[in-house]
């Protein structure tokens, strides 16, 4: 069986959750083709880890509106043009749509051509775009977003409706896509869970890089609903008892400026690191370094529903877990014993917890024990590996 992966906002490699069910489907004989915006200027065709990835040209620096005018027509003259090419040169049985920007031209194009098609929902993409309004100032850009989230919501509905399967990540992510309209019996969960295969145990120990700190790291993006910002303030109350406290931030984004002028603001450069994006092999050294990881989301319809995939890498090295009370993860701690919440938004509180620990070292030894133990029976993707591939064959083989 042929299958044409479609990715939207990224380009192709690195994106590790793609990667994952490439890997796992084609072990399982079934040969992958994907197509992605060429953001870097890598080769237009290429085999990666046997994937046949065909890349459509895209400007890799220009202004936002530029941009903006760039996807739209990408979507919808580029995108089926490059798919109809590889259709014409290979018998593809299946579309697998990766997030909504591609998403309903893609499935329009699926429809008439009669293929079977996958839309898969690595998040609520409206609500992500949504949340970008909180540092947009320009007047026109606001007013350009609330459309763009519009127009978004408009192929969201179309899309779900239309699409033969729908995999999303957690279960709070179905029941919106259900309250959206839907089918349940269409929507198969797949979580971003760790691969064993992946997660290489660094030789290197805490003591050899950070001696004498006690520290605490988030892994990922820098937007406004991450929370960061909340962990900065945090920081801030606890260096006054925990004067080894060391807090790194692990990655990058739009509001990184930001985060370093309010950790100047409140005196915390000297506790607070920002390491900047780094290859995932030297963010496992980080968490492995670590005594608590941390996940400091805001409350937002997006985070709500959300399943990061570094809440199983935290519980992979055994590392206890604070996050915000969203409700998944909240739910997500409370089944596994993992870790602990603090109330979204209270530094104060995530102030208290993170001294708690500090100061209860068999309380942080349990929850590491027990989020280990959850990722190894159930939170990893060897499980969710399993679910990707009988979705597969509900659609290869209907009868079953």
């Amino acid at each position: 069986m042929n299958v044409l992966m479609i990715l939207s906002e990224k380009g192709f490699p690195p994106d590790i959750r793609v990667e994952k069910e490439a890997e796992t489907l084609m072990e399982n004989g079934y040969n992958l083709f994907l197509t992605c915006l060429n953001r870097q200027k890598k080769p237009e065709k290429e085999n990666v880890g046997g994937i046949n990835v065909t890349r459509m040209p895209f400007p890799s620096k220009c202004n936002r509106a530029l941009a903006f005018l760039a996807l739209f027509l990408t979507r919808y003259t580029v995108l089926p043009y490059t798919i109809l090419q590889i259709c014409r040169h290979h018998k593809i049985d299946l579309f697998h749509v990766h997030d909504l920007t591609f998403a309903l031209s893609s499935i329009i194009l699926a429809k008439l051509l009669g293929v079977k098609v996958i839309l898969d929902m690595h998040e609520n993409f409206p609500e992500m775009v949504q949340a970008t309004l909180q540092n947009e100032k320009s007047i026109i850009y606001r007013c350009g977003i609330r459309l763009t989230v519009f127009l978004y919501r408009v192929e969201e509905y179309i899309s779900i409706l239309l699409s033969d399967k729908i995999i999303c990540v957690v279960a709070e992510q179905k029941e919106l896509l259900v309250s959206k309209g839907a089918k349940d019996t269409k929507i198969v969960i797949v979580s971003n869970a760790v691969d064993f295969r992946r997660m290489i145990t660094p030789e290197t120990k805490k003591e050899e890089i950070y001696p004498h700190a006690f520290v605490i790291s988030y892994v990922g993006g820098f937007t406004a609903h991450r929370g960061l910002e909340t962990l900065i303030r945090a920081a801030s109350l606890v260096a006054e008892d925990i004067s080894e406290l060391l807090v790194l931030l692990v990655g990058k984004g739009k509001i990184e400026n930001q985060l370093k002028k309010l950790a100047a603001d409140l005196a915390v450069e000297n506790h607070v690191q920002f390491l900047g994006w780094v290859p995932f092999e030297e963010a496992l050294n980080y968490i492995h370094a670590s005594d608590i990881c941390v996940i400091p989301y805001a409350k937002t319809i997006q985070t709500e529903a959300s399943f990061p995939h570094k809440i199983t890498q935290y519980m992979y090295f055994s590392k206890p877990v604070i996050t915000s009370d969203v409700t998944s993860l909240k739910r997500i701690l409370k089944e596994t014993g993992g870790g602990i919440t603090f109330s979204a938004g209270d530094h104060q509180d995530l102030a208290r917890k993170i001294e708690y620990l500090y100061h209860d070292k068999n309380a942080m030894e349990r929850l590491g024990k027990n989020g280990r133990k959850a990722v190894e029976r159930t939170y990893n993707w060897k499980v969710e590996g399993e679910k990707l591939l009988t979705l597969y064959s509900s659609l290869v083989n209907p009868e079953r």
